[in-house]
């Protein structure tokens, strides 16, 4: 339940804001529960925390890594190379953000691949998170190739928020 509610309130946007709280809710709990069949063709990376008011532990961030095609979104553009470590998506809860979560999980995906022999990391951020693009840049991720310019029936749907993307790579 925490996982939903953490991708759920992390891909509001992605999913339109106007789309009703449960609908997304709905969507990101189907996703989490497609990602049980993934192994060995993907993995969720989990994050925790101790909550130093209650001493339990709780969720900080997860992070998806797929390892081919079968368990990554079907891209009409900017698609990742066929048979790479692709990271489809990572969230902190907003509370803990700012303090090192995403580099942790970044690291703790390197090791992973790593161990597993691969030499890449993918992903595809997007633009108009700044934040975010900074920290994959930081990380060692160089822009590979970026979206073309959004067109007028994009803007008009998106009500004009950006929605390219720039697809990134890393070296493991």
């Amino acid at each position: 339940a925490v996982a939903t509610e953490l991708l759920t309130d992390s891909f509001a946007d992605a999913l339109g804001y106007s789309t009703p709280r449960p609908v997304r809710r709905a969507y990101i709990r189907e996703y989490l529960r497609s990602q049980r069949a993934w192994p060995p063709d993907g993995i969720c990376l989990v994050g925790v925390y101790e909550d130093a008011a209650t001493g339990e532990e709780s969720i900080a961030a997860t992070m998806t890594l797929s390892f081919t095609s079968e368990t990554r979104e079907d891209f009409t553009s900017l698609a990742p190379p066929e048979g790479s470590v692709y990271l489809c998506n990572m969230c902190t809860l907003r509370s803990l953000q700012r303090r090192g979560c995403a580099k942790a999980m970044l690291a703790a995906a390197g090791d992973f691949v790593e161990q597993m022999g691969c030499d890449e990391i993918w992903l595809h951020a997007r633009l108009s998170d700044e934040k975010s693009v900074a920290l994959y840049e930081g990380d060692g991720f160089k822009g590979v190739q970026t979206d073309g310019e959004q067109t007028f029936w994009d803007k008009m749907v998106t009500r004009g928020r950006d929605t390219r993307r720039v697809l990134m790579r890393k070296a493991a």
